[in-house]
């Protein structure tokens, strides 16, 4: 129901711009997004998450510069900078039978940084800040809707190093469960080729 609100149908206009280059595609052959960094110093130039249902709109929150709103003053400090990805999604479908996820829904709020992880917290706030403010107008406007349905989950994807214990546990790559300045995030580790993620186990993880 919030998907629709939030992409829009067939009928009606969603509540987000209907642009490619905001919106991420969600392959649904691979049920995948991919979160791609341009900056020419970053090491990480993607993630891939995969288990993605065909409910599901990400948001690029970059698309149109640094800034989440022109109405907000860039001077002020801390206040207006987004992180690199915001994914609503349900998780539905085959790909989540016999699991314990079936039909819950989540807000994914994702960053991608190469080395000095440095700023994160403080865009994945900014940007959990406007998912307050998508919320108020999904109630404000569509009464009937399910986003209160929708649980946070903040995830930082860092090449900063390769965690030693690799070799001995599976899924290393999800690293753990930290927290900064208030943000409980889960810190992955992408590298050479293992830039691939699945977002049950996102979930799993960070529902520890």
């Amino acid at each position: 129901m919030t998907i629709d609100i939030l992409r829009g149908t067939n009928n009606n206009q969603g509540i987000f711009v209907e642009d490619n280059k905001l919106r991420f595609t969600v392959d649904e052959q691979n049920n995948s997004i991919s979160i791609k960094e341009s900056g020419r110093d970053a090491k990480l130039k993607k993630i891939t998450i995969c288990d993605i249902s065909e409910q599901t709109i990400g948001i690029k929150m970059d698309a149109y510069g640094k800034e989440i709103c022109n109405f907000l003053n860039n001077s002020t400090k801390n206040i207006n900078k987004g992180s690199d990805a915001l994914i609503y999604t349900d998780c539905v479908g085959d790909i989540y039978e016999n699991t314990d996820i079936l039909n819950k829904k989540f807000i994914i709020i994702a960053d991608l940084k190469s080395n000095d992880p440095k700023g994160f917290d403080l865009q994945m706030k900014s940007t959990y800040a406007f998912t307050e403010y998508v919320k108020a107008i999904v109630n404000q406007f569509y009464p009937e809707n399910d986003i209160a349905d929708y649980k946070i989950i903040f995830v930082l994807f860092s090449s900063k190093r390769k965690p030693k214990s690799c070799t001995r546990r599976k899924n290393s790559r999800y690293g753990k469960i930290r927290e900064q300045n208030g943000i409980k995030y889960l810190d992955c580790y992408a590298y050479g080729d293992k830039y691939k993620f699945h977002l049950k186990k996102i979930i799993e993880e960070y529902s520890v």
